[in-house]
C-alpha cells in the first residue's frame, strides 16, 4: 500500500515551501523543494535531471542553499540507507546521520 498526503498537507507544503534550483538558460539541471520552519530547513524533494547527474549540479545547489541559511540555521533531509551515491554526496558536505525513522521507507526499497 503507499502513503499520500491530504489534500490539506499538500495545501501547507506549497504555501510554507520554496523551490531551489541550478539552472542555465534553457534546462533545469537540480532542484530542491524546501520547507522552511525556523531555522531549520527540511529538503522534502530533491531531483537532478538524468542527463546531467554525477555532474556536480546538485552538489552545486546544495552548497548555494548552505549559504543562504540563516546564521545557527540547520539544513534536514531523509535518505534510504541504500541510496548509496546520495550518501557520498551529503556526507561530503558534512551532513550528519542524527537518527532512523521506524520503517519510513517500507515497500519502498
Amino acid at each position: 500500500s503507499f502513503k499520500c498526503w491530504t489534500k490539506k498537507a499538500d495545501e501547507e507544503v506549497v504555501t510554507t515551501s520554496s523551490l531551489w534550483c541550478e539552472w542555465d538558460a534553457f534546462h533545469i539541471r537540480a532542484l530542491a523543494l524546501v520547507r522552511e520552519v525556523d531555522e531549520i530547513w527540511e529538503i522534502l524533494f530533491l531531483a537532478t535531471h538524468p542527463q546531467r547527474r554525477q555532474s556536480g549540479f546538485m552538489k552545486d545547489l546544495l552548497e548555494e542553499m548552505f549559504r543562504s541559511l540563516p546564521p545557527g540555521g540547520q539544513m534536514w533531509l531523509d535518505v534510504h540507507e541504500h541510496n548509496h551515491r546520495a550518501l557520498r554526496l551529503y556526507t561530503s558536505l558534512d551532513f550528519v546521520k542524527v537518527g532512523e525513522r521506524a520503517q519510513y521507507y517500507s515497500g519502498r526499497d
